[in-house]
């Protein structure tokens, strides 16, 4: 077997040689050229040639597919791609078989293993001749990752100098087949500096866990019209209205975007330097990328890259070929000179979009494996070090890099992993990452390719999607929802109406109040300048440029937004969540725009400060923040008390794993809680039965849990409009079948005082305070036809007002619409009194306008707006 290994590596060596001889294209003038690092790389690791050669700084890596097999029935299942990456090896099930490999070591030490294997049982022994360390898995241990994959640390292997043999052997049978893709060998001695590069490397960018709804689209040149037809390179992208598709996602309810910029043809709509060094004709002179990127960010929108490395629709492989060194023969060149060519690509498109490239998802993950992954790291978040990363492991395969963010959840869901409340993953093979899946929401391909005329429709019920995106954000997991669109971005109108009904349920579940950089509850200090540089929400900012500066919100939610500005003149910004630093903000771009989330953070509910802090003389800006009101109250948290038999179980995709069921007549659940709106979250199925809901002891709601799909985490029960103070819901059953508690969602209202920037009069309103008035302040007038109105985001608002004998009446519209009109007379004076209240009305932004009557007073107190 090594003797053919030997002629195969010959072979690739001098195939790379020959098509390297062929054309070399000069690297473009912004790359650092790697290659002599990857080449040595490659070749260190590289058993064909006899033996790995063991790094005393980095990870060294045993391939399964350069093994020496020891007994019969290992089998891999090689594809045409296998000079690019190693399959798995599969058939392992006896203590006959076993993997070797012949190392040199150059100095003698131990090395931390950890061993990628596939449905991992029994005993396992790694060892290096006296040498070995075994690990014993408990049945069978599916790593809680596809195909049963799982990457396992066995602690410390002692190597000594010289050349020897590394060996892994089950010495007890296996209890069904095994596959093995690797083994990491990481020297002891270089272990915390290797973590502690990877815990730097990795994103300090939370914003996902609160914003978990998103669109993924594979739309670019493969693309075609509704009548099958492709347009020429690059009217696609030329002819795009991203503005209009900006709007319409945001007008869905999604919270990011994953937007294919290569899928089965690889064209780039950008003047990227390094992917005409590789093959000119599949770039841009105008950057259509960043028209893209400009439109998300205007609409609040992050995004995310997806990318493949270049499949071009079989039977053309032109930039498949060119990038891998392809020779007459039909062989692809050793990786280091493919991999240098994507380094550059990844990290020329990094550096130039910045801040504004939220994220990567590199498909087809085992193409970069195995690789210098602190290479690969700072290529990937080049000009953002907040980015997040992914590498899709394949259908079949197990994390290939810890320099990772979150999964990439290839049609799953993801809430197969168990999670904390903040979406990480706490147990197998992902550990520590941010779960994050996305699926199919439309029939068919997951994008149009040319000649397809298939009619776009959802596969997916608006019922199914909604609960899809429920759990999805109950347990802050991640998710993007594929839809497919034409060339002239048309969509499917029954997809678009499903998204935006699962949207709109997230975003009253979830709600976000905006605190504007004018309100009284940002407080400055420093030079700040109040202005409107252009396209600041209710048209004003706040600006500084010098350092030590400071901008400082005390909210009550379970998370916060800072909304600024990205651009060339501006710069970086230390942001203290309860006083401890969480991230430094780089506020620098090459194009400018404005209202952009550049910081996320996620908290317990209750009450927090966020502070922002400049770094240096540049511009820093502050817009508006976004709160999150909503507070998530777990089956098991002690405000929850039951009465019965409830057994506290996992019965799978639970909030937080737990929820608490019954089946028995009359069995209660109370919880107590403060807001204005409460969800009770629960599981349907065919076995579930019905309970009687009340609030605060009032007339009881029968609810029906009977359902023919089974589905976890359901809003079952939603009450809205009550007053902002204390109150309980209690569940009880009425019958024997199952009924479940998994969580509860309470909203609470967020105040616009009468002075807030959004807030606006005509006529000759006075700012005065009357005594009792929220924040010391009330707007009254004493003359008919004078008016205020107040712009808000949410489903429901309060008025509140004085109420006396002095006070007269008022017209209230809804969004232009005269709703009904209101007298603010009362033999007793009231102030802050809640005098009108409108709720169930569509998420979104709102205008509610108030129109006096008489010359009677009429006063504007605050308004309190709900989700």
């Amino acid at each position: 077997m090594k003797a053919i290994r030997t002629l195969l590596a010959l072979g690739l060596a001098l195939a790379a040689a020959f098509s390297v001889a062929l054309a070399t294209p000069a690297p473009p003038a912004h790359a650092v050229d790697q290659l002599t690092q990857l080449t040595d790389f490659y070749n260190a690791n590289d058993e064909s040639k006899g033996s790995v050669d063991l790094s005393q700084t980095d990870v060294s890596y045993l391939r399964a597919s350069q093994a020496t097999f020891g007994g019969s029935g290992l089998t891999q299942n090689s594809d045409s791609e296998a000079d690019v990456h190693g399959d798995p090896v599969r058939g392992w099930n006896s203590t006959s078989q076993s993997f070797s490999w012949v190392v040199n070591n150059t100095t003698a030490g131990a090395f931390v293993v950890n061993v990628l294997i596939q449905n991992a049982s029994g005993s396992i022994r790694v060892s290096d001749g006296a040498n070995s360390i075994t690990k014993t898995y408990s049945g069978v241990d599916n790593g809680w990752s596809w195909g049963n994959w799982n990457k396992t640390n066995y602690g410390q292997l002692t190597i000594p100098s010289g050349t020897s043999t590394v060996t892994i052997a089950a010495t007890t049978t296996p209890t069904q087949s095994m596959g093995l893709l690797s083994l990491e060998l990481t020297p002891a001695a270089q272990q915390s500096t290797i973590s502690a590069a990877v815990a730097a490397g990795r994103s300090k960018a939370t914003w996902m866990k609160n914003a978990p709804f998103g669109v993924m689209y594979q739309w670019g040149q493969w693309g075609a019209y509704p009548d099958g037809t492709e347009p020429a390179w690059p009217t696609v992208y030329a002819n795009a209205d991203f503005n209009a598709l900006a709007a319409r996602d945001k007008a869905m309810g999604a919270s990011f975007v994953v937007w294919s910029i290569t899928w089965t043809q690889y064209y780039i709509a950008a003047p990227i330097t390094s992917v005409d060094a590789v093959l000119p004709g599949r770039t841009t002179s105008h950057d259509y990328l960043q028209d893209m990127l400009t439109a998300f960010h205007n609409q609040g929108l992050r995004v995310i890259f997806y990318y493949h490395a270049g499949h071009d629709n079989n039977p053309n492989l032109d930039w498949w070929n060119a990038f891998w060194g392809v020779s007459p023969n039909g062989h692809y060149a050793q990786k280091a000179a493919a991999i240098n060519r994507w380094l550059n690509i990844v990290s020329e498109i990094g550096t130039r979009y910045g801040t504004q490239l939220d994220g990567w998802l590199f498909d087809d993950g085992p193409t970069y494996y195995p690789a210098p992954m602190g290479l690969v790291n700072t290529a990937t978040r080049a000009g953002n070090p907040d980015r997040m990363v992914s590498f899709n492991p394949n259908t079949n395969g197990p994390r290939l890099t810890d320099y990772e963010d979150f999964t990439f959840g290839e049609s799953n869901d993801d809430t197969r992993y168990p999670v904390d409340a903040n979406g990480t993953i706490t147990a197998g093979g992902f550990v520590g990452e941010q779960a994050f899946g996305n699926n199919k929401e439309d029939c068919g391909d997951w994008g149009v390719r040319t000649g397809d005329t298939s009619p776009i429709a959802p596969c997916r019920s608006s019922d199914n999607l909604i609960s899809y995106a429920q759990k999805a954000a109950a347990m802050h997991i991640g998710q993007a929802m594929n839809q497919r669109m034409w060339s002239d971005l048309t969509q499917g109108p029954d997809s678009v109406a499903n998204f935006t009904a699962a949207g709109q349920t997230i975003a009253a579940l979830y709600p976000t109040a905006t605190t504007d950089d004018s309100n009284s509850a940002v407080s400055y200090a420093g030079a700040w300048g109040n202005s409107n540089p252009g396209g600041c929400y209710n048209n004003t900012c706040h600006n500084v440029r010098s350092t030590g500066a400071s901008a400082q919100l005390t909210f009550t939610g379970s998370g916060v937004t800072w909304n600024s500005i990205l651009g060339p003149d501006q710069g970086k910004a230390d942001v203290y969540i309860d006083n401890q630093l969480v991230q430094t903000v780089n506020l620098y771009n090459p194009v400018r725009s404005v209202n952009v989330p550049v910081f996320t953070h996620g908290v317990s509910y209750g009450s927090h400060t966020i502070k922002i802090v400049t770094d240096d003389a540049s511009w820093v800006t502050v817009d508006d923040f976004g709160v999150q009101t909503a507070q998530v109250i777990d089956d098991g948290d002690t405000g929850v008390t039951y009465t019965g038999s409830w057994a506290n179980s996992n019965p799978g995709s639970c909030y937080n794993n737990t929820c608490h069921n019954v089946h028995a007549t009359g069995a209660s659940a109370t919880v107590a809680f403060s807001g204005t709106g409460i969800t009770w979250n629960s599981i349907v199925a065919s076995d579930q039965g019905t309970a009687s809901v009340s609030i605060d002891g009032g007339t009881p709601q029968t609810v029906s849990l009977v359902q023919p799909d089974r589905s976890v985490g359901e809003p079952v029960f939603t009450a809205r409009g009550l007053s902002n103070t204390n109150h309980t819901l209690t569940i009880t059953t009425t019958n024997t079948n199952w009924v479940s508690v998994d969580s509860f969602i309470v909203s609470h209202a967020s105040t616009i005082d009468d002075s807030d920037a959004g807030v606006t009069y005509t006529g000759s309103w006075q700012n005065s305070n009357p005594g009792g008035c929220y924040n010391n302040t009330c707007h009254n007038i004493q003359s008919t036809g004078a008016s205020a109105q107040v712009t808000f985001t949410g489903t429901g608002i309060t008025f509140n007002s004085i109420t006396g004998p002095d006070q007269g009446a008022v017209s209230v519209y809804v969004d232009g619409v005269l709703d009904r009109s209101v007298n603010l007379y009362n033999s007793q004076r009231t102030v802050g009194a809640p005098v009108y209240s409108r709720y169930g009305l569509a998420p979104g932004s709102h205008t509610l306008q108030i129109v006096t009557n008489n010359s009677a007073w009429v006063s504007v107190d605050s308004f309190s707006v709900t989700g």
